[in-house]
């Protein structure tokens, strides 16, 4: 799936997520390879810089498959003792918008719903053209009821 602002993704969930860190303004790349302390490739779906800072986004999209939840297991193995950067997680859901939403507010101080000439995040969604208003009405839906 392709995104407005030039990436491709695996799925919706990726795509909501890579629209909210770009209407926050924060610097990310989507799966930029990284290295840990043994050499071992990772590629986080998100990477963020922020206030000189690294941080490592994973969707966990598909936890009701027993060999993803075995992968994901070592990964994050992998994550907490040979990488010393901070890692973010989030789980599919039907309300991955606002899971995503809280976590950038929580993790960055930045609170899309209060950002200048915005009342919603359905404001946002409607100007990003992969989340169709219509198509996803679920998602905004759930921001006005915030």
């Amino acid at each position: 799936m392709s995104t407005f602002f030039g990436y491709n993704v695996r799925s919706k969930s990726e795509a909501i997520i890579a629209g909210l860190l770009h209407m926050s303004g924060l610097d990310y790349e989507y799966e930029n390879e990284i290295f840990d302390s043994d050499g071992k490739s990772y590629q986080p779906d998100f990477t963020i810089r922020y206030k000189s800072r690294v941080f490592y986004w994973e969707h966990l999209g598909m936890l009701e498959e027993p060999s993803y939840v075995i992968k994901w297991e070592n990964k994050e193995k992998g994550y907490t003792t040979k990488i010393p950067d901070i890692l973010l997680i989030t789980r599919e859901d039907d309300n991955i918008g606002e899971q995503a939403g809280n976590l950038i507010k929580e993790t960055f101080g930045i609170d899309l719903r209060q950002r200048p000439n915005k009342n919603s995040l359905s404001e946002y969604f409607t100007e990003i053209p992969y989340i169709n208003p219509y198509v996803h009405a679920d998602l905004i839906e759930d921001s006005k009821s915030s």
